[in-house]
């Protein structure tokens, strides 16, 4: 699976991602609504590689990012069989407040099932499920990973006049055989590759992950996401924001966060145990209006020992509660 994102400071910015020269379907895309504004965009993306194979972040026009990230992980080493997919909005309007996803980028078992624009789960265990949306023309609403009807993790996209705006989310979860799984949001736009939904299950269950959400506001400078839906190994501290790594090995971290009216900056922090401090990644969000929103997404992967923690800190602005998460889990 890859993930990259990019911020941008009063321009435009089009990213999109390449396997061997040519376009898989998805994109990530900023669109500040004034020169003094930031704003950022993430995408996701499963794919099916050969030897060789090469994939990159390419650039449409002639404007760079201020900042990005670009990264890419093995999913199932030891099951090729896995449940695997990437689905892309391909409409330019729809009248349900369930995402009509329908273009397959790539789809492993045939997974998602179009006549409902849905996944079932198989087989219970851990899933990482990704979502990513746009708003266009003065449009917004919620973005929302629902599971069996229920929304499991929500953000928020608002664009204004004729600017777009997007958000992304990636986070584990714990699923149970039948489990159903869709995007949910109202006037999310296709044919850019922004919005998209894409999962694939872990094959081992056991291994350290959790995820958790921020229930209220806070301008505190540790980010403390207070409400677990997910976290194997107790390993995640919903009373410090702390992740303490109990199982060396390689990890992914992911955080989405999301400010109203503010300009946001937001740094995932590694704590090696008893040595250096890492300030690992920040990203990036803005708004000037008291009553509209941005969200911004980061993902970094990082090789742990018993003993590191790993949590996220607020630079400048306020984390919007009900909107903001953080998730982790052991990549091998």
């Amino acid at each position: 699976m890859f993930a990259f994102g990019i911020d941008s400071h009063g321009y435009s910015v089009q990213t999109y991602l390449t396997r061997n020269g040519r376009a898989v379907g998805v994109a990530a895309i900023t669109d500040p609504k004034m020169s003094s504004i930031d704003d950022s965009s993430t995408a996701f993306a499963v794919l099916r590689l050969n030897t060789n194979d090469e994939v990159v972040v390419q650039r449409d026009g002639s404007q760079d990012p201020n900042n990005g990230f670009f990264a890419g992980w093995q999913i199932s080493p030891l099951d090729i069989d896995a449940v695997a997919f990437t689905v892309a909005l391909n409409t330019s309007s729809y009248s349900s407040s369930q995402i009509p996803f329908n273009s397959v980028t790539y789809d492993n078992r045939g997974s998602y099932q179009s006549i409902n624009h849905s996944f079932t789960a198989l087989e219970s265990g851990l899933y990482v499920i990704g979502l990513t949306g746009e708003q266009t023309r003065g449009q917004y609403g919620d973005l929302g990973i629902q599971i069996n009807g229920n929304t499991g993790l929500n953000t928020f996209a608002d664009s204004e006049g004729i600017h777009s705006d997007s958000s992304a989310s990636l986070a584990v979860f714990n699923l149970n055989s039948g489990d159903n799984v869709r995007g949910a949001g109202s006037h999310f736009v296709g044919y850019r590759g922004t919005t998209t939904f894409s999962a694939y299950k872990v094959s081992n269950r056991s291994m350290p992950a959790f995820t958790a959400l921020l229930s209220s506001d806070t301008s505190s400078t540790n980010i403390v996401f207070n409400d677990v839906i997910v976290n194997t190994h107790h390993d995640y501290d919903h009373l410090t924001g702390e992740f303490t790594c109990s199982v060396p090995g390689t990890y992914l971290f992911t955080w989405n966060a999301v400010t109203n009216g503010h300009s946001l900056r937001t740094r995932l922090v590694i704590q090696i145990k008893g040595g250096s401090h890492i300030d690992a990644l920040d990203i990036v969000g803005e708004e000037n209006k008291g009553d509209e929103y941005d969200s911004s997404t980061g993902v970094f992967i990082y090789s742990l020992n018993s003993g590191d923690t790993v949590r996220i800190v607020k630079i400048t602005g306020t984390v919007e509660g009900g909107y903001s998460s953080f998730s982790g889990w052991m990549l091998f």
